[in-house]
């Protein structure tokens, strides 16, 4: 790190965090002080409860941590005393490297999970103990020499420092080398500084240097933070927008990724925590996956007409909503009624009436209801056209039996709003839906975009948005029901350019959405595998480097083809099964350029001379490309590829 470039920088982070304090006041961080010292003051390694002292010492954690951070420490030091203890030991030993004591306490917690799981009877724990939960017991435990990280700030100081941010596992780390070298610097020595700074903090019992670096980081980001998000910004999240790169990439994963941050806001999460909380939001129906293909119809993705089978076998058409419609509904501001309002409404017009009439039209089946003031309900039409008598209301989905149930239920609660609204003028009303809903579109360009979306086309337009300024209804063609897209809906898509399909979308769509390029990232091959005898950054560099050569960047090979790889079968494998092969198609089995890529320890030449040809000798023989044996690939045959 450029000791200038940290100085220069520091010092207008410092200058803005004294005007902050100037005209704001008290910044209202006094509670991490409180926190460190309630640490000091009753942490015991050697305590003869563990339990207890570990809660006491995190008694004043306030929101260091998250709450899923601290619940699975908290109930490992709870179940698990003794390897807890074991755990925060060697954490603190200072004979230890902190990288590996890291790694050594965040497996001990992932080892322990299972057990911890059975005893809880809950099989959606996790141990998030992440690198922001480290920092916060090395702050705990050595305020003097370690600081709190947290990814928001950390990633804005990188920014503004104009550096590259560590990849996850490491940036807490690197975010303390940057504290230390502002320690070393002594950049906090400013007496402007720390007169303000002692108005509102006094002195503890342990040197703070390091707790006000993470002070005038978190509360200048804050400020930022704050400032941008009462203006416009330019990089704000496109509510439309298509991840497009060559294979392996990984623009699927990068799509789950952005899907997760728009729902769940940015944080610093590990790969796992990224699929977790995706599968979650899945399940919540706030993200939609769907592949577009040559079948895939307006009619499946925004209404159709389809055929239905009712209790008698016959058949009926009803319109049906598709799954982009289903998620503007779940998106869409809801409807909500103050039921203890309404109960205490019709409560007073059956002290007033013997009974009232409810009538609920429903789902393809016709009820009417009288409800008297016991609280009972006589069915007057059914479905079967009969007077059924009088009935409660639990035993009216019996006499129900063979219907929609869910819809009769629905019926009867429209009813009774109904009735208010329409005899007293109680009106149900609407709230803001204010969740983040995503639909993400895998091969976009697969299927007929133009068709699928039909007239919601222009609706996908920002300023065309439900809330927006120009918001625009298309009344639907099969419901008749006029209908818009929230502004609350992301949609990102995926596509390969290695077929030139962005050139062949149509313009329309290409106008709406925002095109995000993915590129091979060689780095991440290296970092997400263990086998280090071959360099796979480099030997990925020297394939897409020659590819690009011989056809163009978009027929790049991504990294994901080389994530994972242990071992050196491993890699013979990818070669053999996904490498090759989509060499192959790249080149349509020109086994001379492909040798031009991989190199002559993978295609040899031969002259063959058939034995058909007997002894005929002046004749031009053809020149046969093959791959070498699977089986003698080495090492050095991967080398051999960058050297």
């Amino acid at each position: 790190m450029d000791a200038q470039n940290l100085k220069d920088t520091f010092s207008i982070l410092k200058d803005r965090y004294i005007n902050i304090l100037k005209v704001q006041g008290d910044p209202d961080e006094e509670y991490k002080y409180l926190a460190i010292n309630t640490f000091q003051e009753n942490w015991d390694i050697e305590a003869s409860d563990f339990y207890q002292m570990f809660k006491k010492s995190f008694n004043k954690i306030d929101n260091l941590l998250y709450k899923n951070s601290l619940s699975f420490i908290n109930d490992l030091a709870e179940y698990f005393s003794e390897e807890t203890r074991e755990m925060f030991k060697g954490l603190f030993d200072k004979n230890i490297d902190l990288s590996i004591r890291i790694k050594n306490f965040q497996s001990k917690s992932e080892e322990l999970l299972p057990e911890l799981k059975k005893l809880k009877s809950k099989s959606n724990l996790n141990t998030q103990q992440d690198e922001r939960t480290i920092s916060v017991y090395m702050g705990f435990q050595f305020p003097e020499t370690h600081i709190l990280y947290k990814y928001d700030f950390y990633k804005n100081f990188c920014d503004q420092l104009k550096i590259s941010m560590k990849r996850p596992g490491e940036r807490y780390l690197h975010f303390q080398e940057l504290a230390n070298q502002i320690i070393e610097n002594d950049l906090l020595n400013d007496d402007e500084l720390l007169n303000i700074y002692r108005k509102f903090y006094p002195k503890p019992k342990w040197d703070d240097k390091f707790l006000m670096i993470q002070n005038i980081l978190y509360v200048v980001n804050k400020d930022d933070l704050k400032t941008n998000n009462n203006m416009i910004s330019k990089n704000k999240t496109p509510l439309n927008q298509i991840l497009f790169g060559a294979p392996g990439t990984g623009k699927t994963y990068e799509a789950k990724r952005l899907a997760v941050e728009i729902i769940n806001g940015e944080k610093d999460r590990e790969r796992d925590e990224i699929l977790k909380e995706y599968e979650e939001l899945v399940e919540a129906e706030q993200i939609v996956f769907t592949t577009f293909h040559q079948s895939l119809s307006y009619e499946d993705f925004i209404e159709g007409i389809k055929p239905e089978v009712d209790e008698n076998n016959n058949i009926f058409y009803e319109v049906k909503d598709g799954i982009f419609k289903q998620l503007c509904q779940n998106a869409s501001p809801k409807n909500t009624t103050n039921f203890s309002d309404a109960y205490q409404k019709l409560q007073d017009v059956l002290e007033e009436k013997d009974s009232i009439e409810l009538k609920t039209p429903t789902y393809n089946k016709p009820f009417s209801i009288s409800l008297n003031r016991n609280g009972n309900l006589t069915l007057l039409t059914g479905p079967d056209k009969k007077d059924t008598g009088t009935l409660t209301k639990a035993n009216l989905l019996k006499q129900l039996e063979g219907t929609d149930v869910f819809y009769a239920w629905e019926g009867y609660f429209k009813g009774v709003i109904k009735y208010l609204e329409s005899e007293f003028g109680f009106n149900e009303s609407k709230t803001e839906n204010k969740k983040n809903y995503v639909l993400i579109v895998d091969e976009i360009n697969r299927g007929n975009v133009s068709a699928i979306f039909g007239e919601l086309i222009t609706l996908l337009e920002d300023d065309k948005r439900k809330g927006n300024k120009e918001e625009i209804k298309a009344n639907l063609p099969y419901s008749n029901k006029p209908f818009s897209i929230p502004n609350n809906i992301y949609i990102i898509g995926t596509m390969n350019t290695a077929d030139r399909s962005v050139e062949a979308l149509d313009t329309a769509l290409r106008r709406r959405f925002s095109f995000v390029e993915v590129l091979p990232n060689p780095e991440l091959a290296k970092s997400l595998s263990s086998y280090k005898e071959v360099e796979l950054d480099k030997l990925l560099g020297a394939i897409n480097n020659r590819i690009e050569v011989l056809i163009d960047k978009d027929h790049q090979i991504g990294h994901s083809y080389f994530i994972g790889i242990n071992s050196l079968e491993d890699l013979k494998l990818a070669f053999k099964d996904k490498i090759i092969p989509l060499l192959e198609e790249y080149f349509y089995t020109d086994f001379a350029k492909i040798g031009l890529i991989l190199g002559e320890k993978f295609i040899k030449k031969e002259t063959v001379k058939p034995k058909f040809l007997g002894n005929i000798d002046d004749i031009d023989l053809k020149e046969i490309y093959r791959y070498t044996d699977f089986n003698t690939w080495n090492k050095d045959t991967f080398i051999s590829i960058y050297s």
